[in-house]
């Protein structure tokens, strides 16, 4: 039961976290399985250099799932580099180097208990909220 509590308590406090921010930019879900998997960048605003991405895998219920090994890499030929789990919240995150925000593409490697995919994510398509 603590358990329980001690997850709910952290999922609350990131989701708080992430919704106080005055502006992020968020890529498009996109659906793969019964997940849903989108992308935040740190500092909010694109540009050339480190990028914190914020990877975030929810089941279909809504649901963090966090039992997925995420690695990340800006194009088709960069270095894959392992997202940290952050905590039980579905929130994976890795700093990467981002060249250029309008052309490059960034990877996401997930890794299942039985299925893998690679998604990719246009840099240049991010929403603003």
């Amino acid at each position: 039961m603590i358990k329980l509590i001690s997850k709910l308590f952290v999922s609350i406090l990131v989701l708080l976290s992430l919704s106080c921010s005055q502006q992020a930019n968020i890529s498009e879900k996109i659906k793969w399985k019964d997940y849903d998997i989108f992308f935040e960048t740190r500092p909010p605003e694109m540009k050339p250099g480190m990028m914190e991405f914020l990877v975030v895998i929810n089941e279909k219920s809504k649901r963090p799932a966090s039992s997925f090994l995420v690695s990340l890499r800006i194009g088709e030929t960069g270095k894959w580099s392992q997202a940290i789990q952050d905590g039980l919240t579905g929130v994976y995150r890795r700093a990467i180097n981002v060249r250029n925000p309008d052309k490059d593409v960034l990877f996401v490697h997930l890794k299942g208990k039985e299925d893998e995919t690679v998604i990719s994510f246009p840099l240049n398509k991010q929403i603003t909220k």
